[in-house]
């Protein structure tokens, strides 16, 4: 458990912990930054924490609806106030650098004025609850969080009731039978952009969102045979801007993976690359060797301990 863990560490017992936005709390990470026998580094994180739709439901299908969502949220408020301000804001599940649009960025800013205007303009009824599967709240941190954003949508007319539940039980109901009309999880980005596409959007996939279809299927196979990034670049940044007007991910922050480990042991990507952390707001996100998922992996082999 976290907590076990924590205490671990303290009797330097555990050198490298396995910690995660889902079980440590930001209270951990600042206990670790003000303990001088311990470090904390990031890199670039690999999921994004979103909402995802229902297109099985003819009410939730309008892409301003899930529009609204984006532009209710202040999101950097809440990676402020509940995530100790790490996270990167995409409007996409599509977060990969080297195609992205600089106008990307720009797309969804908070404003409930317009949120409003948005589900108007769809004919929302404010008086529709809509339900979000979850999986059970790891920590306090997340649930605070999720009040938030509930709030922060009703604010704007459209009223959210969260219902928790066992990871067999979310993913039966995501994957399975499609007993949601949101969920609020985290989205695995994948290192490659066909990952999440193949994965969830073409119709041999388990089609969670229902979203599938075989214009669709063409477009994602053109990517995925494709060799030259620079040839694949338009292919995504087309599939992008039509993931940011539909919408089946609203993202609402990347969150980065920070690493803690006691100091004794010595990397030179990260000890080399800058001087350590004095505070979360100073950390660093460093880059990867090969992609989002080598985190730890990053030429391990090197590592001296004093």
């Amino acid at each position: 458990s976290p907590d076990t863990l924590q205490i671990a560490m303290d009797r330097e017992e555990v050198d490298l912990p396995a910690l995660d936005g889902g079980t440590a709390t930001f209270a951990m990470f600042e206990k670790f930054i003000a303990d001088d026998r311990f470090r904390l580094d990031a890199t670039p994180g690999s999921s994004v924490v979103g909402y995802g739709w229902n297109f099985r439901h003819d009410y939730l299908v309008d892409s301003r609806i899930h529009q609204a969502l984006l532009h209710a949220l202040d999101r950097q408020a809440l990676i402020d106030a509940f995530n100790g301000g790490n996270g990167t804001i995409y409007n996409t599940h599509m977060t990969h650098a080297w195609y992205q649009k600089e106008e990307w960025a720009d797309r969804y800013p908070f404003d409930p004025d317009k949120a409003r205007a948005l589900l108007e303009e769809a004919g929302w009824d404010t008086e529709r609850t809509v339900t979000v599967n979850v999986l059970q709240f790891g920590n306090d941190d997340i649930r605070a969080m999720v009040a938030a954003e509930q709030q922060m949508l009703a604010d704007v007319g459209f009223k959210v009731e969260y219902e928790e539940m066992d990871t067999s039980v979310w993913v039966e109901r995501f994957y399975q039978t499609y007993e949601f009309e949101l969920v609020r999880v985290t989205f695995g980005v994948f290192p490659d952009p066909d990952g999440f596409l193949n994965f969830h959007l073409r119709t041999t996939s388990q089609n969670a969102f229902g979203l599938a279809n075989e214009e669709l299927d063409a477009r994602i196979d053109e990517g995925r045979r494709l060799i030259s990034q620079e040839e694949r670049i338009p292919v995504y940044q087309a599939l992008g801007d039509e993931m940011l007007e539909t919408l089946p991910v609203c993202p609402v922050y990347m969150q980065n993976n920070w690493l803690v480990r006691n100091r004794k042991w010595y990397v030179s990507t990260f000890d080399d690359a800058a001087e350590p952390p004095t505070s979360l707001a100073d950390i660093r996100v460093q880059p990867t060797l090969l992609g989002l998922e080598d985190v730890w992996q990053y030429r391990m082999w090197e590592w001296t301990k004093e």
